[in-house]
């Protein structure tokens, strides 16, 4: 069952921290203290974890899910969604491939230094 933004606007603190499901791995987290973060669970290279995505309702509903397909769209392409961006970009030109001529380069710069 999914979340309505008015089911999220009334939960109210418990004494321990509680989680309100939304679908596809995403909850809101509500803490003793009142404050509602919205995280996602998922599992990468056989281990679960855990990703947040900012605290309600900065984040709204609609922005959470969208941040949710994102990240699964970055697992179905063998991603973990919780790199950063500087080492999802770093990622992507190494691991794609988008440099192949860089490390040619530093190569022969490695030899030039050690003549």
């Amino acid at each position: 069952m999914s979340l309505t933004d008015m089911q999220i606007r009334k939960a109210k603190p418990r004494p321990k921290q509680y989680k309100m499901a939304d679908g596809g791995g995403l909850y809101v987290l509500v803490k003793p203290g009142g404050g509602k973060l919205w995280q996602q669970k998922y599992r990468f290279l056989g281990k679960e974890r855990s990703l947040s995505h900012g605290p309600y309702p900065t984040v709204t509903l609609a922005q959470a899910r969208q941040k949710r397909d994102e990240a699964k769209a970055l697992l179905v392409e063998g991603i973990d969604p919780c790199l950063s961006p500087l080492e999802l970009r770093h990622y992507i030109v190494c691991e794609r491939g988008a440099l192949d001529g860089t490390e040619e380069v530093f190569r022969r710069r490695r030899i030039e230094a050690a003549a």
